[in-house]
């Protein structure tokens, strides 16, 4: 699989910037706050080299009102159930806890999200203080850190007034890590990107690799905390990963807290309990769980999975690889996955039917066939029953009988029987007995098996192949009945020429 193509870019997280006086100190000022104003908020939105950042959305709390007894102003929070005491001094982190408990209420659209100028505003904002969380963090990015606002604030160039139209910008640092998936295995590969086939039974080995953040608890100028870092790897209906051989290395050293079962988007829980999760911090989340793991580090990934029975009439098989992280200050995590320019693998397998009939169209019982790949092997089915084995000899191979139940299937119908579960290319049918009565193939049947082909149990047969035999014509048997009357018809004919040879001879003379 190709490396991601990330756009890289120095990911120096700046601290928030603000204008200056956004928490403005209680005080006199001059002129007086008009309180029957209202205020808005402006948010542009930018990156490290100041480019706008589409996609990103916030959420606003009112926290605090602002009361104005003649010529002085003060916060009120009569009325809020946050618990906390606004001073001039307090920061974004004193309401974590109030978020975290759902004791903040949000004021209009809970996210609002940018347009694609990087630009978002809040319009008609009573006067007070609001807390501005960063909800919808656009792909690849790590989302700024809580901040305070005060509608109004101190005028930035004339400190003696107030300005209702208050503007702030935020910054995010891009996330410039990174991870692909690829098949290591010596599974077929198909046309196309990243696309393979194989027998249901086969096993598959994948590896993932993840690059660390440049800016993961690096050195004192690129150096970010994080509070969640994991890989999780979810597969689709028709795999069935090998947990026990699931491992996460940094070279040669092992790194990493590896959990099977149902891996975890935050919160949420992925659909699927077969899964797992690599868990890349300490479980305190307040460090990295290896000292191997470090900015710019390639942690590598590995497992074997089976493709499963479960994998027949699928799209495809694959499984969605994540890397989930969050920072202090955020509460929801980013999410990035492979580059869709170099997608995750995606595995097929096909189906074919065969209707045996005899030169009228009659559906004939009783013939049977092994399967010879296009590698020259023959399709075995394992021991477990539940897959394919690829074996030399013909006589190792499954027998396929028309009109009988098939493997990896259960129905029956005159003349058919379904293989299941094979991967794709041009394979032959070998007829090893004919029906009795009718005789036995000499050339191998060629089958495709593509997305064309594959086949649904059951009534509807999907494309099938038509295999014809022919009635037998049968010699008489030595020394049986039949040949008594063919040599006794044979003395009498040669008795009755040279009796008339006889009379001929007599009539002459």
């Amino acid at each position: 699989m190709k490396h991601l193509k990330f756009k890289r870019i120095i990911s120096l997280f700046f601290a928030l910037v603000l204008i200056v006086g956004m928490m403005p100190k209680v005080s006199k000022a001059a002129p007086t706050i008009d309180t029957t104003k209202t205020g808005s908020l402006t948010i542009n939105k930018t990156d490290e080299a100041q480019q706008p950042v589409a996609g990103a959305g916030f959420t606003i709390y009112k926290v605090a009102d602002l009361k104005q007894d003649g010529g002085t102003m003060s916060y009120d929070t009569t009325g809020y159930t946050h618990g906390v005491i606004v001073t001039g001094d307090t920061t974004a982190a004193a309401f974590d806890t109030a978020l975290s408990q759902n004791k903040l209420t949000a004021v209009g659209s809970e996210e609002k999200t940018e347009l694609p100028s990087g630009q978002v505003k809040f319009s008609n904002l009573s006067l007070g203080i609001y807390l501005v969380k960063e909800t919808t963090i656009p792909a690849h990015t790590i989302a700024s850190n809580n901040f305070l606002v005060s509608i109004p604030m101190t005028d930035p160039t004339n400190h003696d007034s107030w300005t209702y139209d208050v503007v702030a910008d935020p910054k995010n640092a891009v996330f410039t890590g990174g991870i692909t998936k690829e098949i290591t295995s010596s599974t077929t590969a198909e046309t196309g990107t990243n696309s393979y086939t194989a027998n249901v039974g086969e096993q598959v080995t994948y590896k993932i690799t993840v690059t660390m953040p440049n800016d993961f608890y690096g050195t004192s100028q690129f150096k970010k905390n994080y509070n969640m870092f994991k890989v999780i790897d979810i597969p689709s209906t028709g795999l069935k990963i090998d947990m026990t051989s699931v491992t996460a290395k940094v070279g040669t050293t092992n790194v990493g807290t590896i959990t099977t079962g149902t891996p975890q988007f935050g919160t949420t829980a992925a659909s699927t309990t077969d899964g797992f999760t690599v868990d890349l911090l300490n479980s305190e989340g307040t460090a990295p769980q290896n000292a191997a793991i470090v900015a710019g580090a390639t942690v590598e990934i590995t497992y074997n999975a089976t493709i499963t029975k479960d994998a027949v009439g699928q799209a495809g098989v694959t499984n969605a690889a994540h890397i989930l992280y969050d920072t202090p200050g955020s509460d929801k995590p980013g999410d990035i996955t492979p580059d869709p320019s170099t997608p995750t693998p995606t595995i097929h397998t096909y189906s074919h039917a065969v209707l045996k009939t005899d030169d009228k169209n009659n559906a004939l019982n009783g013939a049977e066939f092994v399967v010879k790949l296009n590698n020259n092997k023959y399709l075995q089915l394992n021991t477990a029953g539940d897959g394919w084995n690829e074996v030399d000899a013909a006589s190792d191979a499954t027998t396929f009988t028309s009109g009988s139940s098939y493997p990896l299937a259960s129905y029956t119908a005159d003349g058919y029987f379904d293989i299941i579960g094979v991967k794709g290319g041009d394979h032959q049918l070998i007829e090893t007995k004919a029906p009795a009565g009718y005789t036995l193939l000499t050339a191998p049947v060629s089958i495709t098996f593509d997305d064309t082909s594959t086949t649904t149990q059951g009534t509807n047969h999907g494309h099938t192949t038509t295999v014809v035999n022919a009635k037998s014509f049968y010699f008489p048997t030595t020394g049986g009945k039949g040949i008594i009357i063919f040599i006794g018809g044979g003395a009498l004919l040669i008795a009755l020429g040279i009796f008339v040879y006889s009379r001929k001879r007599k009539i002459q003379k």
